[in-house]
C-alpha cells in the first residue's frame, strides 16, 4: 500500500469488481422489468426466481461491510460470485430452465436496439432467433 493511501491496489481492484458485478446484476433485474416476464415480488405478487435473486444485494452490502472491517476477504466474493453465476446459469441454461435464451430474445422486437443488451455475451446467432 502506498504511504498516505487509505486503500490498497488489491482492495481497489476488488471494490471495482464488486461494483461492476452489482451494476451488471442491477442491469439484469432492470431488463426483467422492462421485458415484463418472469418478474416476481416486489413488482408482482408472485414469489419466484426473480424474487430470490434480489437477495444478492443485501449479500453484496453485507460483504462490503465485512470486507471493510477485515472480517472477510476475497474468498467471500469468489463464493458469492460463483454461487450467483451457477444460479443464473441454472435459471437460464439448466435442464429445467425457467427462462431460456430464446424466451428472452423473442420478447424484443426484431432489430430493436433494446434487444442487444439482453443478448449479452451470447453469439449473434442467438440474437437472430
Amino acid at each position: 500500500m502506498k504511504k498516505g493511501s487509505g486503500v490498497s491496489v488489491q482492495s481497489r481492484t476488488l471494490y471495482g469488481l464488486v461494483y461492476l458485478a452489482m451494476l451488471l446484476s442491477l442491469g439484469h433485474h432492470i431488463d426483467h422489468v422492462i421485458r415484463g416476464n418472469n418478474v416476481g415480488w416486489p413488482i408482482t405478487a408472485e414469489v419466484n426466481a426473480f424474487t430470490y435473486s434480489l437477495g444478492i444485494y443485501p449479500l453484496i452490502f453485507l460483504g462490503l461491510f465485512l470486507y471493510r472491517s477485515n472480517r472477510v476477504g476475497p474468498g467471500y466474493w469468489a463464493l458469492l460470485s460463483g454461487t450467483g453465476a451457477v444460479f443464473v446459469a441454472w435459471i437460464h441454461f439448466g435442464p429445467a430452465a425457467v427462462e431460456p435464451p430464446a424466451e428472452i430474445i423473442n420478447l424484443y422486437e426484431r432489430g430493436s436496439l433494446a434487444g442487444w443488451p439482453s443478448c449479452g455475451l451470447w453469439s449473434s446467432s442467438w440474437c437472430s432467433l
